[in-house]
């Protein structure tokens, strides 16, 4: 009869521990796909401001991280995409320190 008890025990034990690895490996799974998209959103934000900087400036060969840091900071002068969506003109009409026509 303690053979059998003592089976049950470390049964439920294993069990436990199978549940726990089990449920421990849905959270990384969670969170891997979590990171993956915040990754993601801020490749396309990275993409946006690229754009918009390539737009408002003559030539792309000064894009540099730090510049484009520096531009990401003053993006608010700008209009809006939609504006520049609505207008269907290039972006280089407004002037880039008031961010009007």
């Amino acid at each position: 009869m303690s053979i059998l008890k003592t089976d049950t025990v470390y049964y439920n034990i294993r069990k436990k521990i199978r549940l726990k690895t089990i449920n421990k490996y849905v959270q990384v799974l969670i969170c891997k796909k979590r990171l993956r998209e915040l990754s993601h959103n801020r490749f396309l934000l990275h993409l946006n401001i690229q754009k918009s900087y390539r737009a408002n400036t003559s030539s792309i060969s000064s894009i540099t991280p730090t510049s484009l840091e520096r531009f990401a900071g003053t993006r608010a002068k700008f209009p809006p995409l939609s504006i520049k969506k609505k207008l269907g003109k290039p972006r280089t009409e407004y002037s880039s320190a008031t961010g009007a026509l």
